[in-house]
């Protein structure tokens, strides 16, 4: 028989006892003595191979008994003393399974349905065009272990919001995982059924509701009819934490698809003002958008025709990660002919990219942003960046008569143009206009900062600061 055939042989004997020691070393050592067909039914890897006789010794080391056995592949012979482990290695093992226990308490949930199964329950899905829904399994065990590496979710302490889950792909798979609390806000009423029953079976971990994420009401009180719902109501119970404090929300999902740019803007402004869901705390985003959208998000600064409000508002506030790149075909249901068509896609989106955006813990210790300083803030930064071209030093002008030369404190000239001005200098130079006595926004408009002093009013435990006021801003 050939060398490398026998080598082979030799291998798989040797996965078989690395198998050994990491799934089945407990119910090994607590039975003291292993069924050869049960050990075999676990580790699946040498069905052919007649191990007899195998019993537990206790000594210095916990071993096979060491007896050699012939593997019908070839005829030779191998040991299966191989098969042993150290009392060392029994007390990592313990270790590690203390720290991420397996959930094997957790109800069985029913597989999920096959893309054929998906077509025929979902007929929407077909006229989608340009589908978010994560619809195959393995890519949502891939999102699940990009988001959480350990692939486990029992010790998450943050609330999993999941956003338009869809046909409950990802949402099983969260659970799967061991997610001990998730509220998906689904949009279509058509996917609603299927969600309710996955939150049949998932103990009270899981909380559907006919809501829009993207479209939560944080002021008024004027009554909503779903998808539209107030904040309140999503995240009842729930109570805010200090800026500083963990992360209480991870949401996981998608931007839609329409107006995403539009969406991302208002996530920035809303993290700012620490309104809407921000006035929990900081709210990690674990999201897909388009390949141009995420490229907007990250542009530094220099590239006049890219670099724009939407790009220094994110950054200054916060972290952003790229997980994965996903094509974005495989958010679509395949043609008649088992593939998906690439139509109707421009070459900036035919990637879907995992983004991961985690407000920044020190924003407002460290800049001394008050909230309804923000507010202005982002009228500031829309204003600047409109023209990229233009000098900074006129645009610090027009807020602060008189103090266009103050750019040189921050190491720019009076030639420097707005778009060559990075994120975080353009919230020092806010922040040193604000304090001069000649800054006055009163000229921004009745309407806005009306509008500013609405919704601000109507946040509970807003602490307000007359500074802005007595310099014409009426907030």
């Amino acid at each position: 028989m050939s060398q490398s055939l026998r080598q082979g042989t030799l291998t798989l004997a040797w996965l078989t006892s690395r198998l050994s020691r990491s799934l089945c070393v407990r119910s090994v050592i607590s039975s003291q003595g292993v069924k050869t067909d049960r050990l075999s039914e676990i580790l699946g890897i040498l069905p052919k191979v007649q191990c007899r006789n195998l019993s537990l010794r206790r000594n210095d080391s916990y071993n096979l008994e060491s007896r050699c056995h012939r593997c019908p592949l070839h005829n030779q012979r191998f040991s299966s003393s191989a098969l042993s482990w150290s009392p060392k290695e029994e007390d990592e093992l313990s270790r590690q399974t203390k720290e991420s226990p397996v959930q094997s308490h957790l109800p069985t949930l029913p597989p999920a349905e096959t893309i054929e199964e998906l077509r025929e329950k979902y007929k929407c899905l077909r006229k989608t065009k340009k589908n978010r829904f994560v619809l195959r399994p393995e890519l949502a065990r891939l999102v699940v272990n990009k988001v959480w590496p350990d692939g486990n979710l029992a010790k998450e302490k943050a609330l999993i919001v999941e956003t338009s889950p869809g046909p409950g792909i990802l949402t099983r798979q969260l659970l799967n995982s061991g997610a001990p609390q998730i509220v998906s806000l689904e949009r279509e009423k058509p996917y609603l059924p299927g969600l309710g029953a996955l939150a049949s079976k998932a103990t009270g971990r899981l909380r559907v509701m006919h809501a829009d994420f993207f479209a939560m009401h944080y002021h008024g009180t004027k009554d909503l009819h779903p998808p539209l719902v107030r904040i309140d109501k999503v995240f009842e119970g729930l109570k805010a934490v200090p800026w500083e404090a963990d992360i209480p929300i991870k949401v996981i999902g998608s931007l839609p698809h329409r107006n995403e740019r539009t969406q991302a803007y208002l996530i920035a402004s809303q993290l700012l003002e620490r309104l809407s869901s921000f006035k929990y705390g900081r709210v990690q985003f674990n999201v897909f958008m388009s390949e141009g959208c995420y490229k907007v998000i990250s542009q530094p600064a220099g590239n006049m025709s890219k670099y724009r409000a939407l790009s220094a508002l994110m950054q200054m506030s916060c972290d952003i990660e790229l997980l994965h790149s996903e094509p974005q075909v495989s958010f679509r249901l395949p043609t008649s002919s088992g593939e998906a068509s690439r139509t109707n896609f421009s070459d900036k989106d035919l990637s879907l990219c995992l983004v991961r955006l985690t407000p920044k813990r020190d924003l407002f210790i460290k800049h001394q942003l008050s909230q309804h300083q923000a507010f202005v803030f982002v009228y500031f930064v829309r204003q600047v960046l409109a023209k990229r071209r233009q000098l900074m030093s006129k645009m610090i002008e027009a807020w602060a008569p008189g103090h266009g030369d103050i750019v040189h404190d921050f190491g720019y000239d009076k030639e420097t143009l707005t778009g060559s001005v990075n994120p975080t200098d353009l919230l020092r130079i806010y922040m040193a206009i604000c304090h001069l006595d000649s800054f006055n926004g009163s000229w921004m408009g009745e309407d806005m900062v009306g509008y500013a002093s609405r919704v601000l009013d109507q946040e509970h435990g807003v602490e307000y600061d007359d500074s802005l006021a007595s310099r014409g801003i009426l907030l």
